[in-house]
């Protein structure tokens, strides 16, 4: 387990981290570098590879994120990304590109269904 980080990265303004992350994503610090960094955004998620923990990283972005890629992603994380009609969604109010992983029957990680799409979609 990683320790609290003591930084501040007030000019960071893309951040892709490389890792192959096998278990709990939370484990990691990369809370403590977004919430270091208010600056941020681009967020580039797509060599990462979750179980558990990727909520926690997208609530603790900054609202300054205009751009995620992921490679990884399912109903509940993009719930996470999708507003309401009035509610502005629960983080990235900036979010102006949505990278989503191709959808392939093979591709491991991708479990997006039609109406979670089709939800994102409408509400933009």
């Amino acid at each position: 387990m990683y320790s609290q980080l003591d930084l501040w990265l007030p000019e960071l303004r893309h951040f892709k981290p490389r890792a192959n992350i096998r278990g709990n994503f939370a484990m990691f610090p990369f809370s403590s570098i977004l919430s270091a960094s208010p600056q941020l955004q681009t967020l580039d998620l797509i060599d990462l590879f979750w179980e558990t923990g990727v909520e926690e990283l997208l609530h603790a972005l900054p609202p300054s994120i205009r751009r995620l890629e992921f490679s990884q992603l399912d109903d509940n994380i993009l719930a996470i990304l999708t507003p309401s009609p009035g509610i502005p969604a629960l983080c990235c109010p900036a979010l102006q590109d949505l990278i989503l992983p191709q959808h392939t029957p093979t591709q491991p990680g991708v479990e997006l269904s039609d109406e979670a799409i089709l939800l994102l979609i409408n509400a933009m």
